[in-house]
């Protein structure tokens, strides 16, 4: 008999991306519940169960007894916290682990040089390789650019700044990268589930719609009647920058630049060459387009 996921527990609701995947789980049908560290002060829906966790072994794997699929959203510091995850799922025979991926292709080689901050998230999938054998198996999903939340955030990220409004182009703004809004990310993770088989140990890649720098700006234009200053840059000398920062312990400026840099970039760690609209198909999501999509951001930043 084929292994059907029931119950599931979310790691990280309290993050950018938690509350979407909590919701999205519990209307495709889902039993969620959430994991919790023990000292965590966020609060949480009191119709649903919440694990508490001081993250060790017993303790994890006592809120995992019974769970079908663990669904991690860790933010990108705490990343290596799934390395104990792994283990705990492993002894309390989950089926499926999902770890905080949705981003850009943390399976490409010379990860370090591209994309410095992505490199436990690859560390994490060749550990959860390991596992196969013990009965674990996992999906990871790359989904290129959060769109709502990446290209909305401004203060120079993705090349954006509202307040002046002005961008800097990178590469000239032309080469295409898959963009995503989250209400599409927190889908694809329910669909997943729903799709055992066909997501079983693999790293899978969706979108909402791939799209270039410089049809962004357009489309922001166009929708809010305003105009951006365009200046141009380069996306390896900003790569270059990021893990220079990184390297010198300055993640305020590092992180930033590097994200910004490898999404942008011609590596392929933002561009999944047509795989994500196979895979878009096979898990059945929606589409998307970029005029509505850019329409519902700016009008939550009061732009129109």
């Amino acid at each position: 008999m084929a292994d059907v996921i029931q119950n599931v527990t979310v790691v990280g609701v309290g993050g950018t991306i938690g509350p979407t995947f909590l919701a999205k789980l519990r209307n495709a049908g889902f039993n969620v519940s959430i994991l919790a560290r023990e000292a965590s002060k966020a609060t949480y829906p009191t119709d649903i169960t919440v694990h508490r966790t001081d993250l060790s072994h017993s303790s994890l794997v006592k809120a995992f007894h019974g769970i079908d699929a663990v669904v991690s959203a860790v933010a990108t510091f705490n990343v290596p916290d799934q390395f104990a995850m792994i283990d705990a799922a492993v002894e309390a025979k989950v089926k499926r682990f999902l770890p905080s991926e949705y981003g850009g292709d943390a399976s490409l080689p010379d990860l370090e040089n591209i994309a410095p901050f992505a490199v436990q998230k690859q560390k994490i999938v060749e550990y959860l390789e390991t596992k196969e054998s013990q009965g674990l198996s996992w999906t990871a999903i790359s989904v290129g650019a959060f769109f709502d939340y990446l290209f909305g955030y401004g203060y120079g990220l993705m090349g954006f700044h509202f307040d002046e409004p002005k961008v800097q182009l990178f590469d000239k703004g032309v080469r295409p990268l898959d963009a995503t809004t989250m209400n599409q990310v927190g889908l694809a993770v329910a669909a997943t589930l729903q799709h055992l088989e066909e997501t079983k140990n693999k790293r899978i890649y969706v979108n909402s719609f791939s799209v270039s720098q410089s049809q962004i700006v357009d489309a922001f234009e166009k929708l809010s009647g305003k105009t951006f200053e365009r200046t141009e840059g380069s996306t390896k000398e900003l790569i270059a920058a990021g893990k220079a920062h990184i390297e010198e312990g300055n993640w305020d400026l590092g992180y930033p630049e590097s994200v910004t840099a490898a999404l942008y970039s011609d590596t392929g760690f933002g561009y999944s060459s047509g795989r994500a609209s196979e895979w878009n198909k096979i898990l059945g999501l929606p589409e998307e387009s970029l005029d509505v999509c850019a329409k519902e951001l700016l009008q939550s930043k009061g732009w129109i």
